[in-house]
């Protein structure tokens, strides 16, 4: 992509024109779309709260069915809503690999249902705004149920229409602490740093009660020194490491890194950019094991 145009501008005006069209309507605050018995459903969740993610006691049943501490593979990648031929051989390509999959930009056309559910029997999709009908947000693919999900959303302060980002609560291996995953695509068609430090502040708030494993990962929009500057000190404070890319082959707007994996209480290894054409984001893949610190379920 051209770094001298707006990272979203192609889709802010196209947006913007199916908005006047009365082809883009936002969805009730806290919906999520996900399978249930070979249909998609839509389902109203909680907004997240700062001690929702630790309110909840383990579920048994899914609890059987688990991360396994020892090793599981996550991939991220804002697909651009599916726009590019050939996306979906990629998408299937990428997911057969990895146990958890974070999408931005995902849009849920009948190619993206059919091939999540050829892929992963798991996938909840945070509605931020539904486009010519279909449903578009974060979405995040799992082949074991996660054990609690909520929504956390913010307005863009140009368009005033929501960005979600995606909370959900994974069981690990029996006597092993639970681990919060946080799918996140920020803040983006605003130059006022503000909104953004108040995004981060928000998400802050909502991680502060949960001690135990977490990745916080996706498109974050930072495409300038000062945002990143931002996200910085905001990981800092929840304990966060980066993920290093060697060779780092992310993308970049203005010259920036916009996606990122964050995490604590594990360690990764593997980490790889894969280079696609069928986004303007390269998927980028880690492997994780649970650190010895948080083995036999302390920090939870």
């Amino acid at each position: 992509m051209d770094n001298a145009k707006w990272k979203g501008l192609p889709f802010l005006m196209a947006y913007l024109f199916a908005l006047l069209q009365g082809c883009s309507v936002l969805p009730e605050p806290y919906l999520v779309s996900g399978p249930e018995h070979h249909r998609t459903t839509a389902n109203t969740v909680p907004s997240c709260e700062p001690d929702l993610l630790a309110r909840f006691p383990t579920d048994i049943q899914n609890a059987l069915s688990a991360l396994d501490p020892a090793g599981f593979n996550l991939i991220n990648w804002n697909m651009l809503k599916g726009g590019r031929r050939g996306w979906r051989k990629d998408f299937a390509r990428l997911s057969r690999e990895n146990d958890v999959i974070l999408l931005q930009e995902a849009y849920l056309s009948d190619e993206l249902r059919n091939t999540l559910s050829s892929v992963k029997s798991n996938w909840n999709l945070a509605t931020s705004v539904r486009y010519w009908g279909r449903e578009s947000g974060v979405l995040t693919a799992s082949e074991i149920a996660p054990e609690v999900i909520c929504i956390h959303r913010f307005d863009e302060p140009l368009l005033n229409t929501p960005k979600t980002s995606l909370f959900t609560r994974f069981s690990m291996l029996p006597r092993q602490p639970y681990l919060v995953i946080v799918n996140v695509h920020a803040i983006n068609f605003t130059m006022d740093s503000d909104a953004y430090k108040n995004y981060w502040q928000e998400l802050e708030m909502i991680l502060e009660s949960h001690d135990g494993p977490l990745i916080v990962a996706g498109d974050f929009n930072t495409w300038n020194a000062e945002r990143l500057a931002i996200m910085a000190m905001a990981t800092r404070r929840l304990r966060l490491q980066p993920v290093r890319f060697e060779p780092d082959r992310r993308s970049r707007f203005f010259g920036q890194v916009v996606d990122h994996v964050y995490y604590r209480g594990l360690v990764p290894s593997n980490a790889v950019v894969h280079e696609v054409v069928t986004s303007d984001h390269n998927p980028i893949q880690v492997s994780f094991k649970l650190a010895d610190a948080y083995q036999g379920g302390k920090g939870r």
